[in-house]
């Protein structure tokens, strides 16, 4: 299962679990056959993305949830889903409210991007700020240590690889990535 977003199966289920934990047969509602459900989930806990428990109840019941990875694949899938069936109206009005981020510099201390969003061009500088064990990021647009420009910033893949450098000859960690391992990023924009 390479490619989870190219098995419409495998996206049902996740995209089902999103609401909590259920039973193998709750999950047909997603994929009417119990074999190729079966299989779906199998691949599924292969990779990573789902686990299951079993209880027995008078009879045998399979548990299925999502793990982390498979919680963050599943609420991409189900905004792609939603974007898929909306009017050409409503992705114009989407389109408007992206963000283009460009970078303009990267120095010692900090980057310099352009934020492009609604026609307007600002700019924007994330700051390097050695703290402890840590090398924090700071966006002095948002006044935020977590917010899309310093998302960009970890994960753009020029920039992204410049910032650990630079955190690996301080001996530091870049304290975004460890938050977003444990799963304590908002990021909103």
């Amino acid at each position: 299962m390479k490619d989870i977003y190219h098995n419409h199966n495998a996206a049902a289920v996740l995209i089902s679990l999103l609401e909590g934990e259920k039973k193998m047969s709750q999950l047909q509602k997603a994929i009417k056959n119990y074999s190729t459900l079966k299989l779906t989930v199998m691949d599924l806990e292969k990779e990573g993305y789902v686990k299951t428990r079993e209880v027995t109840e008078g009879r045998k019941i399979i548990y299925v949830s999502l793990t982390q990875r498979g919680k963050a694949v599943a609420e991409k899938l189900k905004e792609v889903d939603e974007v898929a069936k909306m009017t050409p109206e409503e992705l114009e009005e989407r389109r408007k409210n992206l963000h283009w981020i460009v970078d303009i510099n990267t120095y010692a201390d900090h980057v310099t991007g352009y934020d492009i969003h609604n026609g307007k061009k600002e700019i924007f500088n994330v700051w390097l700020k050695p703290n402890r064990k840590y090398l924090l990021l700071y966006c002095d647009r948002c006044h935020s240590y977590d917010c899309y420009h310093v998302d960009w910033a970890v994960h753009d893949p020029v920039i992204g690889p410049k910032l650990k450098e630079i955190a690996e000859e301080k001996g530091l960690k870049i304290k975004y990535l460890e938050d977003e391992k444990k799963g304590r990023i908002k990021n909103e924009p």
